[in-house]
């Protein structure tokens, strides 16, 4: 249950009550402000679980409230009370809630309460249940016919309701108080500062140059004024108008001198200038970085033209040795049916002089002999046709020697053309290999903008100077020694490479 102890003033403002009941009716059941009437006595042979006991009442002399003040702090700077046998309630809490006549407590008597021997037990909430459920406190009519109970409930309703009715007013009070701070707080309005505008750049230009302007009228002014000293009516005028310059060149020069003003334009020209540098700078990137996109376009174009061309010459080069080789197998075909047609005739005319042969044989058995004459011109006509062939097959001969030697030479140059490639991959690994062994001797190759590059021209100026190859060698020279010296030997032709290691605990220690 509630505890009185636990209440403590906390500082903070009250909390708005539209109903100065509400507090009771929330403590009480039943809705009343105050405590609950007294339960009727239960019958004989029954008892109570819950014994209410109601301790006699305090006389509390409240100090009255000051009268309602609108700028007094909220209730919530109230300093908190000093302890005392009888502390005042704050204004917040329903006058029931403080009251130590009116508390309820569980199992043990109320604070700064003297315990008389003869007295009830302390009471509890009707809707409460005791620690122990077991435990039941007997009543009887004896103790229901005592005459200070009845005294005790009336001036403790006395001074409930008298309470309930200053927590009412103090309620009233406070609310009064923060309706009039929250109308304070809402009507202040808070007013936005008002930032002076710094001037332009294009507006202090018109400034200054409406100002260099004024300058160069008020020399002119200035000027008239010394022609017409004579004059009164035009100096005058002219005096009135040179003043009038006067004055709004100092205005403007107070405008213009403004040190704000001064160091917002300046501040502005620096952004603007800085900007400006940007964007140039950035347009330069871009149109070197375009140029070298350009470039690399162009040689990228360049590399597959060129490799294009060497393609198409590849291809031509490789079209025209098919085509020579076609016509020369053709012309070679055409070469050799003609020397088979001329080997074919000879033995046809080998056949006819065979054929007369037999057929004279057969005439000469019948008795038939042929002139001297039909035998010479048959030998004539066959002479004339194998001189016919031979010549015919001779001019075959050389027409298909010289297509051979053409062959040969194709052949020949294809062969060539192998072999320089052959050897092209070769030097390249050569080359390549001098390249690893040099990196293995001396390092890998030093870019020519390298910090160590003027040393390495220092130590190998004969690869760049013909004097001082000469210089070198002659120095060389003069330790040669003849062939047949026994200390001598000859200039390796490469590189002295390490010989292998000589064990295998020798070769455990070498890098692989």
């Amino acid at each position: 249950m509630d505890n009185p102890q636990q209440f403590g003033y906390m500082g903070a403002p009250p909390p708005p009550f539209n109903n100065p009941a509400g507090l009771d009716a929330a403590v009480y059941p039943g809705g009343g402000a105050g405590p609950p009437p007294m339960p009727p006595p239960p019958a004989a042979g029954h008892a109570w679980n819950m014994y209410q006991h109601q301790p006699p009442a305090v006389q509390h002399h409240w100090p009255p409230f000051p009268p309602f003040d609108p700028n007094r702090p909220p209730p919530g700077s109230f300093e908190p009370p000093q302890h005392s046998e009888n502390p005042p309630p704050p204004p917040s809490w329903s006058q029931n809630q403080w009251n130590p006549a009116e508390h309820h407590f569980r199992g043990q008597f109320p604070p700064n309460q003297h315990q008389f021997p003869n007295s009830a037990p302390p009471g509890y909430q009707s809707n409460a249940r005791p620690d122990n459920p077991t435990q039941v406190y007997p009543f009887n009519n004896q103790s229901m016919n005592r005459p200070w109970l009845d005294d005790q409930q009336n001036q403790i309703k006395t001074s409930s309701i008298a309470a309930s009715d200053e927590a009412s007013m103090q309620r009233l009070r406070d609310e009064q108080w923060i309706q009039s701070f929250l109308l304070k707080r809402k009507n202040k309005s808070i007013e936005p500062k008002q930032t002076e505008s710094k001037p332009s750049i294009s507006q202090y230009r018109e400034k200054l140059y409406g100002t260099v302007k004024m300058l160069s009228e008020l020399n002119i002014v200035c000027q008239r004024l010394k022609d017409n000293l004579e004059n009164q009516d035009v100096w005058t005028e002219t005096l009135s108008r040179a003043t009038e310059l006067k004055s709004n060149i100092q205005q403007s020069l107070v405008d213009l001198k403004d040190v704000d003003c001064v160091s917002s334009v300046k501040r502005k020209l620096l952004l603007i200038n800085k900007k400006r540098a940007r964007m140039r700078r950035r347009k330069m990137e871009q149109r070197e970085e375009k140029q070298e996109q350009e470039d690399r376009r162009a040689e990228r174009e360049a590399e597959v033209d060129k490799w294009q061309m060497k393609r198409i010459q590849e291809v031509e080069e490789k079209n025209r040795e098919k085509e020579l080789k076609l016509a020369a197998d053709a012309v070679l075909s055409e070469v050799r049916k003609k020397q088979s047609d001329a080997k074919r005739m000879q033995d046809i005319l080998k056949s006819l002089e065979k054929l007369r042969k037999l057929r004279k044989e057969a005439a000469a058995r019948k008795g038939m002999f042929p002139g001297q004459e039909s035998d010479e011109r048959f030998e004539g006509h066959l002479e004339r046709l194998r001189s016919l062939i031979r010549k015919r097959t001779g001019v075959y001969a050389t027409e298909e020697k010289a297509l051979r030697v053409m062959l040969e030479g194709e052949q020949e140059e294809e062969r060539k053309r192998d072999r320089e490639k052959r050897q092209k991959k070769e030097k390249e690994k050569l080359l390549q290999k001098k390249r690893e062994v040099d990196a293995m001797l001396f390092g890998a190759e030093m870019p020519p903008d390298h910090p160590l590059q003027p040393f390495l021209n220092y130590y190998t100026p004969a690869e760049r100077s013909l004097p001082a190859l000469i210089q070198i060698r002659r120095e060389w020279d003069q330790f040669l020694v003849s062939a047949e010296h026994p200390d001598g030997t000859s200039v390796p032709q490469g590189w002295v490479l390490p010989d292998q290691p000589a064990d295998d605990i020798w070769a455990t220690a070498l890098e692989k």
